[in-house]
């Protein structure tokens, strides 16, 4: 009334006609009018503009808005018909779809936006949302060679992803590496979400050679993005770092039995073979385990440097290496398959610096990991051994090891191997091989040794698809020259089957939800489960069916007829029949109308 000013918020459309009058302060006040009309128009229709949403992955929380444009905010949102995947709600007032999926599987629903007009708009629009099985393994690789002069690290092979849920993983990082010059290291390492987790500095004897630098760490990681990187530099920018098969696989725990240990710290080393790290382990029946032990250890230009794999007092790797420089570590992977009774296991890293040495020999980040293969998912691994001393003097490649086998579906193999390499003359090189098929190298290391007794450390981590047929993989080894005898021992060759192979898949319940029933209507509704080995078994681990329903131990069908009506909320779990078993859960409910009412008059 003082200012003139028409405001507010327009509540209906159409238009007004008005007339306004002024007066003013005059002792005999004027006044003036005059007419005025506002069309107030009505507001855009009221429409849904998303039309798809992401996949998302079970066990990973998930999070997506659903878009409107037009109408009267605020808006109101609901599900329509069909329903969200399990673990997953709308937010009433925001149009968030949020969650942690449970379950996997498509979901179709319909939502509906409201608006807040007098007379409220509607608009709905059909969505699903499909939930992807966690993945059990990741994977990456740069094979190339790359080199730098740089003092800070440079990146040569990046994994990241995020896994389904809270859980153990294995990391596995392994590369090739030489220098340019013999005054200066090549440094390689491997991080975690930006931690070290295995740090070399070698100074090569040769600047042809080739060494491995291989590691395994098991970290627990949360369902969130982790990235692994393998990276490296050189000591001094007048000398070329260079690297090649730069690779990282992630196993992921699950299921799997798995034991592991680690004593990451810096211990200086004694003339007394000494365990550093212990992982201990009791299977409950015989069978096979992949037995995987790692370290990190320094020498002396003099002296040498003696790491052991062992299960209990058995020997199961030995490596004796005499380093170039005296602040050099390297690596030490070994990699067993071996057959374990069902009583108390025990698998060490043992290590000891050799006899009259008073200079520091150190050992670092020593772990050991023991997973059990009989039963597990990894059905159809395969593995050979050749521990024996084998010599040559060849200049043409000898086979050391070799394992064949039949690939029944095609899918992806984790490969791992270890051995120890010698040369009896410091001026020549010993030269090994890891190969696919004969037609793919996954690892090709040249040692020059600093003591003609090392037996110096090789591996080899990679991932390879092999189709359905015959495959094999081998470690071969010669000399340089043939006056120099070259020497190998402790070949370990071990291949398992990451996807297809022969493995078995995990076990997941893909039924989200079931329908409701009535009192008094019969009713019969399966749970459907996939992967694992058949035949499953259901069970109800928590809340209660329905009464008058039963959960079919050997089927998975919840039948009977319903007695009383209101909600029940309940969880089942398949087992399947692995020599481990596998097993997985899932929470749904049942509502159970009452039944009609009799007819009267």
């Amino acid at each position: 009334s003082s200012t003139g000013t028409i405001s507010g918020t327009p509540t209906a459309s159409g238009t007004s006609n008005f007339t306004v009058r002024v007066t003013d302060s005059q002792g005999t006040p004027d006044t003036d009018t005059q007419a005025l009309s506002i069309v107030i128009n009505p507001p855009a229709d009221l429409v849904i503009t998303t039309t798809s949403l992401p996949a998302g992955t079970q066990g990973a929380a998930y999070s997506q808005t659903v878009v409107a444009t037009g109408g009267i905010t605020p808006y109101g949102w609901s599900v329509l018909s069909g329903s969200l995947p399990a673990g997953l709600s709308l937010g009433s007032s925001n149009g968030t779809i949020s969650g942690t999926p449970t379950g996997t599987g498509t979901s179709n629903f319909t939502v509906r936006v409201t608006d807040s007009q007098g007379t409220p708009d509607t608009d709905d629009q059909a969505l699903s949302i499909t939930i992807n099985v966690a993945s059990t393994y990741e994977f990456t690789a740069s094979d190339s060679e790359a080199s730098t002069t740089s003092t800070a690290y440079q990146t040569k092979a990046t994994l990241t992803f995020t896994p389904g849920g809270v859980d153990d993983w294995v990391i596995f990082g392994f590369a090739e590496y030489k220098g340019s010059s013999a005054s200066y290291s090549t440094l390689v390492r491997v991080q975690v979400d930006a931690a070290d987790q295995a740090v070399i500095t070698v100074e090569p004897k040769d600047t042809t050679d080739y060494q491995s630098f291989a590691t395994v760490k098991v970290a627990n990681l949360t369902a969130a993005s982790h990235t692994v990187t393998i990276q490296y530099a050189s000591e001094n920018a007048a000398a070329t770092a260079y690297v090649r098969n730069a690779r990282v696989v992630a196993v992921k725990k699950a299921s799997l039995v798995m034991a592991a240990n680690a004593a990451d710290s810096t211990v200086a080393l004694t003339t007394t073979l000494t365990n550093y790290v212990t992982t201990s382990f009791t299977p409950a029946t015989a069978g096979d385990y992949l037995l995987i032990a790692s370290a990190e250890a320094s020498a002396n230009t003099a002296y040498s440097t003696q790491v052991q794999a062992k299960l209990g007092s058995t020997v199961l790797d030995d490596s004796l290496v005499e380093s170039k420089d005296n602040t050099d570590y390297g690596t030490f992977l070994s990699a067993s398959v071996v057959n374990c009774p069902a009583s108390a296991q025990s698998l060490t890293v043992t290590a000891a610096k050799e006899t009259g040495s008073t200079a520091t020999h150190n050992i670092r980040r020593a772990r050991a990991v023991a997973i059990r293969l009989s039963g597990s998912r990894f059905t159809g691994y395969q593995s050979a051994a050749a521990d024996s001393v084998s010599t040559t003097t060849s200049t043409a490649f000898q086979n050391k090891a070799t394992k064949s086998w039949s690939v029944t579906t095609a899918g992806n193999w984790l490969l791992m191997s270890s051995f120890r390499v010698s040369i009896n003359n410091a001026t020549y090189s010993n030269e090994a091989r890891v190969q696919v098929d004969d037609t793919t190298t996954s690892a090709q290391p040249l040692r020059e040794c600093q003591d003609t007794t090392d037996y110096m450390n090789s591996a080899s981590v990679d991932v390879r698809n092999l189709t359905v047929a015959s495959h094999f993989v081998d470690i071969d080894y010669r000399s340089e020259n043939a006056a120099a005898t070259a020497g190998i021992q402790y070949a370990h060759i071990v291949a398992i089957p990451l996807s297809g192979g022969g493995g078995v898949a995990d076990l997941v319940i893909t039924t989200t939800s079931v329908p409701n029933g009535q009192i008094g209507v019969a009713y019969s509704q399966t749970v459907v489960a996939t992967g694992g080995t058949t035949p499953y078994s259901w069970t109800t681990v928590g809340g209660s069916l329905p009464a008058g329903l039963t959960l079919g131990s050997s089927t998975g069908t919840i039948s009977g007829t319903p007695t009383t009506a209101g909600t029940s909320n309940f969880t089942v779990r398949v087992t399947d029949s692995q020599g481990t078993p596998d097993t997985d859960d899932q929470a749904l409910s049942i509502v159970i109308a009452a039944g009609i009412p009799d007819l009267v008059i």
